[in-house]
């Protein structure tokens, strides 16, 4: 059985605080992979303050590398620790929220290993992949009953 993610001294304060963090420069990734789907929240920053705050706060992986001359640091979140930081920080996220929502969505179809997949409800996680991927492209949000089904 996994072990529980557990996160350290979270209040409203810090809840506050990472989903400005991750509206501001982070973003949510799934990819597809060999039998499903690879879950991630990604942040990334020039200021590390920001970034081995969150990691202080959320865990995750923490990394670092020069891009065009200047200093980047990085963190990312993973699977059960990315969704269990997006249902705490969701009360407080502007433009990444309903990408936190879709995420849900495509967890909730989301069934045991092993299982049958209807091609229906392939289609459904498909078209919720395309939604997230297309917010972080496009950079705006779906507008209410405009992602179609």
């Amino acid at each position: 059985m996994a072990k529980p993610v557990v996160f350290s001294g979270i209040n409203e304060e810090v809840l506050q605080r990472a989903a400005g963090i991750l509206d501001s420069v982070g973003w949510i990734s799934v990819v597809r992979q060999a039998g499903g789907y690879h879950l991630a929240v990604k942040v990334r920053s020039e200021v590390e303050e920001d970034i081995r705050w969150m990691e202080g706060h959320f865990g995750g992986y923490y990394g670092e590398q020069e891009k065009e001359g200047k200093k980047v640091y990085w963190l990312n979140l993973h699977a059960r620790r990315c969704e269990k930081f997006l249902r705490e920080v969701r009360p407080y996220l502007g433009k990444r929220g309903e990408q936190a929502d879709l995420l849900f969505e495509l967890r909730g179809l989301i069934g045991k290993r092993g299982k049958r997949v209807s091609p229906e409800n392939r289609a459904e996680r498909e078209r919720i992949v395309e939604a997230i991927r297309r917010i972080n492209r496009d950079g705006f949000l779906i507008s209410e009953g405009s992602l179609q089904r």
